[in-house]
């Protein structure tokens, strides 16, 4: 376990909010002097407005001042950001006013006249603190990632494509919306493999992905490794089979440019299969079997090519 004198507060960002002049120069020169940047308000109004305009980390406010007090203060910002941590300074030690502050989640109680210790304690305490949950929360982005991207290319999975097709089909039944679902499979990838090896497999398919990403740069439409060599873009709010016929043959264009694997120049090519939502189905399974076919039909055309149902 790290000790909570380890956590160091450089450029820490606080909120010190103090009524008295005396505790609020006292409270700031320690903090600022341990290198944390530090922000004052006087009351808990000023400090609530400074709230809304900038994130402090870390707060730490008087429970008795005019202009709204410090659990006052407290109960507002939980309202609006349940993470930052509070620290309530006060001459009060009675029950009712230390219940009142463990109900509103203060995360730690000072009692006045403040000292040096146990202030810099309480600070290095929340920091920590904050530093477990930044870890916690990219640990939980990096399971996310692993769940619904493709650790290879970093591009949507099967599971997030599924997730996304359905999305894009209730979205188009309600507002009558044609979408287009395009399948494309590398030609010949596995005399890549055979070839020069599936390290360099791997390179020629983050190449792939990258090229096919340059031609569908909307944000609202969803490229996906749907595994091996096989990849489909779902291109929503489309204009027609037209639009989607232009991006297919802007795909294979880039796809006749060479792909550097170890020193060699490689020809590599892809067919591709569109269908259109309602026109080829209007249920997941549907247009996956439609852009299936259609793609099969491009390589039986003789590959380097595009097809549509």
């Amino acid at each position: 376990m790290i000790r909570t004198s380890s956590f160091k507060l450089e450029s820490l960002d606080i909120l010190v909010v103090e009524d008295d002049p005396t505790s609020l120069m006292f409270i700031t020169q320690i903090l600022a002097k341990h290198g944390c940047t530090v922000t004052t308000a006087v009351n808990g109004h000023e400090a609530f407005n400074k709230i809304k305009l900038h994130r402090y980390p870390v707060v730490v406010t008087d429970i008795n001042m005019p202009a709204m007090n410090g659990i006052e203060l407290a109960r507002h910002i939980r309202q609006r950001d349940a993470d930052v941590q509070i620290i309530a300074t006060s001459v009060n030690c009675e029950t009712e006013c230390l219940i009142s502050a463990i109900e509103l989640g203060f995360n730690d109680y000072i009692l006045k006249p403040v000292k040096t210790e146990e202030l810099l304690w309480s600070v290095r305490r929340c920091a920590g603190t904050i530093a477990n949950m930044k870890r916690l929360k990219d640990e939980q982005k990096k399971i996310c990632d692993l769940a619904f991207h493709d650790p290879l290319t970093g591009l949507p999975n099967r599971r997030l494509f599924e997730d996304r097709l359905s999305q894009a089909i209730g979205k188009s039944h309600r507002y009558k919306m044609e979408f287009g679902l395009l399948y494309l499979d590398l030609d010949h990838f596995k005399q890549v493999n055979d070839n020069f090896g599936h390290e360099a497999g791997d390179q020629v398919l983050v190449e792939a992905s990258k090229r096919i990403e340059s031609c569908c740069k909307r944000d609202l439409d969803t490229i996906c490794r749907q595994g091996g060599d096989e990849f489909c873009v779902i291109i929503t709010d489309c204009n027609g089979r037209l639009q989607l016929e232009k991006i297919a043959e802007k795909v294979l264009n880039e796809f006749r440019q060479p792909f550097k694997v170890n020193g060699a120049e490689v020809t590599i090519t892809a067919s591709i299969g569109i269908s259109l939502f309602p026109d080829n189905g209007t249920e997941p399974r549907e247009l996956e079997i439609a852009s299936d076919t259609a793609m099969y039909a491009a390589k039986q055309a003789g590959r380097n090519c595009w097809r549509d149902v």
